[in-house]
Formats: C-alpha cells, sequence, structure tokens
C-alpha cells in the first residue's frame, strides 16, 4: 500500500483558508507516492461544496458532511491532520492551528515514504488444498 495524509479541514476556520491550502500545495508533489486526502467537514454538504468551488486547492476534497470521518479519527469540528502509514496504521495525528504545521506535516510525509514496504509473507498468503 501506500502511506497517506488524510488532512481535514473546516468551511468556518481561517487556518484551513491560509495553512491547510499552503500544505496542501507543498504536498502535491508527493501525490504519486503517496494519498493526499483533503477532507472538508462541515454539517452539510452544500457548505463544504461552496468553499471547495471558492478555492482550487481544495478540489477533490472527499465531503464530510455530518463529520462521520473526522468523528472516526476523533478530530470533529477540529482542522487535522492524519498520518498513515504503508499498512494503514495511524502514525501520527496533529490537531487544531499550529504556525508550524505545514512544514512539520511535509516533513513527517516524506520520512513515510522512506521507510521500506514491508515484506509479504509468502506462506500466510497461500491457500491450503
Amino acid at each position: 500500500g501506500r502511506p497517506a495524509a488524510l488532512i481535514f479541514w473546516l468551511k468556518k476556520s481561517k487556518f484551513s483558508r491560509t495553512s491547510i491550502r499552503s500544505l496542501l500545495t507543498v504536498l502535491e508533489p508527493l501525490e504519486n507516492a503517496m494519498a493526499i486526502i483533503p477532507i472538508g467537514c462541515g454539517e452539510n454538504a452544500a457548505s463544504v461544496k461552496s468553499m471547495i468551488e471558492s478555492y482550487p486547492e481544495f478540489a477533490g476534497s472527499v465531503v464530510d458532511a455530518g463529520n462521520v470521518l473526522a468523528d472516526a479519527f476523533s478530530v470533529n469540528d477540529r482542522v487535522a491532520v492524519v498520518l498513515l502509514d504503508r499498512s494503514g496504521h495511524v502514525t501520527n495525528v496533529h490537531v487544531g492551528p499550529n504556525p508550524s504545521l505545514v512544514n512539520i506535516v511535509t516533513t513527517e510525509c516524506k520520512m513515510l515514504l522512506q521507510k521500506p514496504v514491508p515484506a509479504v509473507d509468502s506462506e500466510s498468503d497461500s491457500v491450503d488444498d
């Protein structure tokens, strides 16, 4: 699998309109190597979609109306970045506005990409007759 960055943003957040947009732009060159998934959170789909239309950096965002995904990662109503390794395990969660977020997450994403791909145990994948 590929590592992933789940980037939760909120329409009502000034931090989303500034730093999260910057983060998405900075991570764009890594998109071939890892999944960069912006997730717009809000009470309704229309409000999230209006933000996507207003800011091209949010294009392709998953619309999380009702905050179902945000709740699953315990980041409801907060700007957050959840990093997943190649196996889908959460390696780090950054919550809330942080002036260093762009630098921290960019560095951690590059580190995730440097980790070797786990070996597959061929015996556990075989089917017994």
